[in-house]
């Protein structure tokens, strides 16, 4: 049995400014934990967070279940700025598809 909570997924970038980090999957949700802060906070299908990085993962009355592929997005945004509006600084997606019913993987 695995100790994670999930697929751990952190963007290839470093950002010079604050952002935020808008998560969203087609299927499953995001899980938000830490080594050094134990607390684990599962999240719906769609996240917006300042941390770089978080978990993915399935609803686990699921196991055992066929379940769809699961097209994951990030889109990354500068703070709300003095007028009101936000930039994109940069969107990914990845996929990630099923070996058998219960074993998740990424497909980039």
């Amino acid at each position: 049995m695995s100790s994670t909570v999930g697929i751990r997924l952190e963007p290839e970038f470093s950002p010079t400014i604050p952002v935020i980090y808008t998560w969203t999957a087609s299927y499953g949700h995001f899980v938000s934990w830490n080594s050094t802060d134990p607390r684990v906070v599962i999240h719906n299908a769609t996240v917006r967070t300042v941390e770089p990085s978080i978990y993915w993962s399935y609803p686990p009355q699921d196991m055992g279940r066929e379940k769809p592929p699961v097209r994951v997005r990030l889109v990354v945004e500068t703070e709300r700025v003095t007028h009101g509006g936000r930039g994109t600084v940069g969107y990914s997606e990845l996929f990630i598809g099923w070996e058998g019913n219960d074993t998740a993987v990424v497909r980039a």
